[in-house]
């Protein structure tokens, strides 16, 4: 049942946003699942792959439920139990977007196997590369079922998760690698994939990250910014506050004083923030796609969201902000305090809990700034960890986009 014709394409950047969606609608009609991934070929930017998107579904146990294989038929998905593959229970729905889906244990090692594989795909261009020719050379030989396809590619795939096993960073670490930009080894990732990362990121670790009574050090770190901020702008200032997440504390405390319009990718957080903060408004949208007309604010904050946003996109929101900003307005935002691009799984604990961060160093984003007409009134380091960011005060200048 499983001999099809292949057919391999060129990656279409489509792929993503298919995944995005059948994922949704898997985790509402399985209620069971405790982690859904997009795997296999089209889950890496630039490779070739059959026009399928894989999904893997993590459940506590395999074979499924019953419950679980009729939310799949009630999907339109054929079930065709584990195909070859022990522990992995396969379905499949064709049409003019075609799925498959790989239900299988948890965090065991086939899903672990699938994620580790996937990962130093999208990491090693190179190592991608040469596996797309691989499989067109295999199509070229003749292979005209799936079965011959996934057979002729088995050692390949092995020596791959071979050479990915070798590079594997310790149990916890990014995926990807926490080395400065100016390196080699860095995350490649398509813009429209970082995001979707950070939007099902959010998702999944909303209440992790900020339960509905934040910690009582968290209100204070962000009373005292906005009482920096209340020194400038009067009360009754509109104000927007990009990247606001569940709306606590900061949009919060912002709309005890002025007029808020919050932002976030995540529907999660921006539900959570419509109930949590009633006197706000909010969007769910993409800080670096949304627009607002110009002069529309006294001020715009974002407080660890920017970092979040891919390198080569926050130029031109800076250039945005400055234009939605009324003269003399400011942006007070969190930026990075030195270059990082990468990718951490599992983020505070949660499973499947993926999140991206990209961001440049404090002068990178001074000089930004003032090519997009702002002045930056001041810095100051904000440690975290290890590590820390830079918390940035900048006033529109007369130069600023109108």
């Amino acid at each position: 049942m499983i001999d099809e014709p292949i057919t391999v394409v060129a990656y279409d950047d489509r792929w993503p946003a298919w995944f995005a969606e059948e994922a949704e609608a898997l985790r509402a009609a399985i209620g069971g699942a405790v982690g859904i991934e997009h795997i296999g070929s089209t889950a890496v930017p630039r490779l070739c792959a059959k026009p399928i998107v894989d999904i893997m579904v993590g459940v506590e146990r395999v074979p499924p439920s019953d419950g679980v294989i009729g939310a799949l038929t009630g999907l339109g998905y054929e079930n065709l139990g584990e195909a070859g593959v022990a522990g992995r229970w396969y379905s499949r729905r064709r049409g003019e977007r075609c799925f498959n889906t790989h239900v299988m244990r948890h965090g065991r090692e086939l899903w672990q196997s699938n994620l580790l594989l996937r990962d130093f795909l999208r990491r090693c261009p190179e190592a991608a590369a040469a596996y797309g020719e691989h499989k067109r050379e295999v199509v070229r030989a003749g292979a005209r079922s799936l079965l011959a396809y996934s057979a002729a590619k088995a050692g390949v795939i092995a020596a791959l998760l071979e050479q990915a096993r070798a590079k594997q960073l310790p149990s916890g670490g990014a995926v990807g690698t926490a080395l400065p930009l100016a390196d080699q080894e860095r995350v490649v990732m398509e813009p429209h994939v970082a995001k979707q990362i950070v939007r099902s990121g959010y998702d999944r670790v909303s209440y992790a990250y900020r339960p509905d009574e934040p910690d009582a050090q968290v209100v204070r770190q962000y009373e005292e910014w906005i009482s920096l901020l209340r020194a400038r702008v009067p009360s009754g200032g509109v104000v927007l506050d990009l990247g606001c997440g569940c709306g606590l504390p900061a949009t919060q405390l912002l709309a005890q004083r002025y007029a808020v319009t919050g932002v976030d990718i995540s529907p999660v957080q921006i539900k959570r923030a419509t109930k949590l903060v009633p006197q706000a408004k909010f969007l769910c949208a993409d800080m670096a796609m949304v627009d607002f007309a110009s002069a529309s604010f006294d001020a715009v904050v974002s407080w660890y969201a920017l970092i979040h946003v891919p390198l080569a996109q926050q130029p031109m929101l800076l250039r945005r902000i400055a234009g939605w900003l009324k003269p003399g307005g400011v942006l007070m935002a969190i930026v990075g305090n030195t270059p990082w691009t990468g990718i951490v799984e599992n983020w505070l604990g949660v499973k499947g809990g993926t999140m991206y961060w990209s961001h440049e160093g404090e002068e990178t984003y001074r000089r930004w700034l003032r090519e997009a007409g702002f002045d930056v009134e001041w810095t100051r380091f904000v440690p975290e960890g290890k590590g820390g960011h830079v918390l940035l005060f900048a006033k529109k200048g007369a130069t600023g986009d109108e």
